[in-house]
């Protein structure tokens, strides 16, 4: 009898011992997968996709090659919802040491005597928005309204020092940045998005 209460004994030890492995394995797992969409310490990661803050290499994955190497960086002739668009790219470094998009210019192509209004404008600029992008406030500019956004996965892909107020180079909050739709000259019609880290008036 005494046998018997002993190996029942050793049965739950053993049977507590294995749910408790179980346990571990699977707080581990979700550990990792947490980590592994959220990053190291569990905040966004710098981000990677053909937006603000990405990176080229995800623009020609998903336009195709660039149509012109400009001073200022790449210039892709693309397509967004049905209308002609070039993006014109210019890289800083990111905070793991790669080169990442800090400014975006959304217009229309070069000599396609194309004049956009500001509605069609806006909406081609949408789609190179973070996706965790939220509102924060608008401002007059001198040509225009400054749209000003926040992004915590902005944030996590440059440096703080970056995120400065154009006008007198203070430092705003990580992860800001600025949409101004505006005539690219005074003297034509043709507007331009800007989408560019930081707080701006150009």
């Amino acid at each position: 009898m005494r046998s018997l209460r002993l190996d029942a004994a050793r049965s739950l030890s053993l049977h507590s011992a294995v749910r408790r492995r179980m346990l571990t394995l699977a707080v581990v797992l979700a550990a990792s997968l947490l980590a592994a969409a959220c990053g190291p310490f569990g905040g966004p990661q710098p981000i990677q996709s053909a937006v603000l803050g990405g990176m080229q290499a995800a623009f020609t994955a998903k336009y195709g090659a660039p149509a012109h190497l400009t001073d200022l960086g790449p210039l892709y002739l693309v397509s967004i919802q049905g209308t002609a668009t070039a993006l014109n790219l210019f890289e800083v470094k990111g905070v793991e040491g790669q080169a990442h998009v800090s400014t975006v210019g959304v217009l229309p192509p070069p000599g396609s005597d194309v004049s956009w209004d500001n509605a069609t404008a806006s909406k081609v600029s949408a789609p190179f928005v973070p996706s965790d992008a939220k509102h924060v406030s608008d401002m007059p500019g001198t040509k225009g309204t400054l749209h000003i956004y926040g992004s915590a996965a902005l944030a996590a892909t440059f440096s703080a020092d970056l995120f400065v107020k154009a006008t007198d180079h203070t430092l705003v909050a990580p992860g800001t940045f600025t949409i101004a739709c505006e005539s690219l000259y005074p003297s034509q019609a043709i507007p331009i998005c800007l989408l560019r880290v930081g707080v701006f008036d150009s």
